[in-house]
């Protein structure tokens, strides 16, 4: 595999700056099918993954280190466990997405209802060279090109980045606290709950009722952090699900 691919993508959270479509989401089920030949599941043991892809995450609308302005840029948050299914679609500038199927426990904000099934999306994934390349503006290609030539079309198709969003995969079973805000994408017919933020937004379960956000980290597992928590209660990042609610209710209106 080469090693000399150089791809600058200048990323940004565009949907801090947008306004929430309104439209409330619809079941896996429906949005999987909907969407079954855009979306695709890749068998994450046979990517052959290139070197960290090298991204700028642009200019954020507000500190979202703070949990308060992760409330008010979102729609809703939930309590809910990740059941397993994870789709990747490439968007419009070379942009991966994430889709997740999770079970709602408990609504902490917005119209959501207590076991309802979503589909929860976030801003990270797979992106062939291919992808890349078809998704992303003339001069982008241009640059692609110039610092990576002579791929074949096999290695364009099965050459892959990975953006892994400082967050560890949401594996099946584990439970988070997601900052949601409704999205629809060009390309993608119906609408999903976008995790709001990216890595800001969710936060993971990791002890008796203790909740942290896990990100700027080469972990990749919930265990070192469950373990962290229990050496020190009182870590910093960490919530319980009643600081949480509190945070959430404050801004209903």
């Amino acid at each position: 595999m080469k090693n000399r691919i150089l791809i600058y993508i200048a990323w940004s959270l565009s949907c801090i700056t947008m306004a929430g479509c309104g439209v409330k989401d619809k079941t896996i089920a429906a949005f999987i099918n909907e969407n079954k030949d855009e979306l695709k599941q890749i068998k994450k043991g046979s990517i052959e993954k290139t070197d960290a892809m090298e991204y700028d995450e642009g200019e954020l609308v507000a500190d979202f280190n703070e949990v308060a302005n992760v409330n008010v840029y979102s729609e809703a948050a939930v309590l809910g466990t990740v059941m397993g299914d994870d789709y990747n679609f490439v968007g419009d500038g070379g942009i991966p997405w994430t889709f997740n199927t999770v079970k709602v426990e408990e609504v902490l904000k917005g119209d959501i209802t207590p076991g309802d099934i979503i589909t929860v999306g976030q801003q990270t994934g797979y992106v062939s060279l291919k992808e890349y390349y078809d998704t992303v503006d003339p001069e982008s290609q241009r640059i692609f090109a110039e610092h990576n030539p002579g791929y074949t079309e096999e290695e364009m198709n099965n050459t892959y980045f990975y953006d892994d969003d400082r967050c560890p995969d949401l594996l099946d079973g584990y439970k988070l606290v997601f900052a949601l805000s409704t999205r629809e994408l060009p390309g993608l017919d119906g609408t999903f709950w976008e995790i709001t933020a990216g890595k800001y937004g969710q936060f993971f379960k990791v002890g008796n009722n203790k909740f942290m956000r896990i990100f700027n980290s080469t972990e990749y597992e919930i265990s070192p952090y469950e373990a962290k928590v229990r050496e020190n209660p009182d870590l910093s990042g960490v919530y319980t699900i009643e600081e949480l609610q509190n945070v959430f209710l404050e801004y209903q209106q």
